[in-house]
């Protein structure tokens, strides 16, 4: 029997609400906005990654996913999470860290990205902080896709989605007609990759 134990209510006007600025920065504090509790892998990597128990209403169905909002739009994470949420999605916790470069390797290891461009994210992730934020909702992880943006180049995304909004969209030119693209978030394009980023990110909390 689940129970729920909602820290701060799960209003999107109340996501909206930006937090002062130093109690994200690089120290890696969980923001609580929920606690839950739910049986299932995603679940409990959920859990493990957040450092907490996380328990989920029993009228918040779907599936969970996980994203990254990046260092390049980090101070437009509040605006960011509005229109994580304005899709349909329920931000189940958020966290701030500093990723380090071996996180950063593994999250993007599957994507088979030249050396040059790994270089180049590692670097990018090490400017700043990120946000770890978990999402639940009805076919959550396509929807995270399509509100985050369906290409890599920002540019190229739907006007209204997440890296075309806050995203650069002139890119770093890395030579040899390689290309990188600070596009705002970092999204799981399918389930095995989800899940592969959920089981990283619960091994390095």
């Amino acid at each position: 029997m689940s129970k729920v134990r909602l820290l701060q209510p799960p209003h999107p006007k109340s996501m909206k609400e930006e937090l002062p600025h130093d109690q994200y920065q690089n120290n890696g504090e969980s923001l609580p906005i929920a606690e839950i509790q739910e049986d299932g892998p995603e679940a409990a990597a959920a859990m493990e990654i957040l450092g907490r128990s996380i328990e989920v209403s029993p009228t918040l169905d779907g599936d969970i996913a996980v994203c990254l909002i990046k260092p390049d739009a980090y101070r437009d994470r509040a605006a960011i999470i509005a229109r994580l949420e304005e899709s349909g999605l329920y931000v189940v916790s958020r966290k701030a860290r500093k990723l380090s470069e071996g996180l950063i390797e593994r999250l993007y290891a599957s994507e088979g990205v030249p050396a040059p461009i790994m270089d180049a994210t590692q670097k990018h992730f090490a400017s700043g902080s990120s946000e770890i934020v978990i999402v639940k909702g009805a076919d959550a992880i396509k929807r995270l896709l399509t509100t985050a943006g369906l290409e890599t180049n920002p540019a190229l995304c739907d006007a209204a989605s997440i890296r075309h909004m806050f995203g650069k969209h002139v890119p770093e030119e890395l030579g040899q007609g390689l290309k990188y693209y600070q596009n705002a978030l970092h999204r799981p394009k399918n389930i095995a990759e989800n899940e592969s980023n959920l089981q990283t990110l619960r091994e390095a909390s």
